[in-house]
């Protein structure tokens, strides 16, 4: 089982710094770490161009090829005209330390949690076999909601459970 810890705080609280120790220390121990950010914004315009610049600025993933960011960005928009209303990945950055997936299409404590769980699904599906699993979150969410998108029945025999939710003020 692939343990899922959540971590919430404002913004400035000190999550991605949090998270690149995490990801530094997941290199040192050769462990696989995925990280799902979602950000509360107000501005979904561009919304990809901009997160793909930040969450390499933030996370310090080195830049990938000009040809292949086009390639990202023409299926994006491809999946976006697709599935107009479900939650889905914008942006998946392979690195060393694993994969970081950008959410947009709101808040992810608002949405459904189906898509959510297939998110997870998808990430478990990969070649690459992850050790753990990160969820970033701003503060605004409410961490009930969110512990209630990882409640799982016993009976479905799922391969992740809820680790912990840290709150970092």
């Amino acid at each position: 089982m692939i343990g899922i810890t959540i971590i919430t705080g404002f913004l400035g609280a000190g999550k991605t710094t949090l998270l690149k120790n995490l990801l530094n220390e997941s290199i040192e121990k050769d462990k696989k770490i995925a990280i799902i950010h979602n950000e509360f914004t107000e501005k979904n315009n561009n919304i990809d161009k901009i997160v793909f610049k930040d969450i390499n600025d933030i996370y310090n993933i080195p830049k990938i090829k000009e040809d292949d960011k086009n390639n990202v960005n023409n299926n994006l928009k491809k999946d976006i005209q697709k599935n107009k209303n479900e939650l889905r990945i914008i942006n998946e950055i392979d690195s060393e330390e694993g994969f970081i997936y950008e959410l947009n299409n709101g808040c992810l404590c608002c949405s459904n949690k189906s898509n959510f769980v297939k998110l997870i699904e998808n990430i478990l599906s990969l070649k690459t076999k992850y050790d753990y699993i990160f969820v970033e979150v701003s503060g605004v969410y409410d961490n009930i909601q969110i512990n209630n998108l990882l409640w799982l029945d016993e009976l479905n025999k799922s391969k992740i459970y809820l680790d912990s939710i840290i709150h970092i003020k």
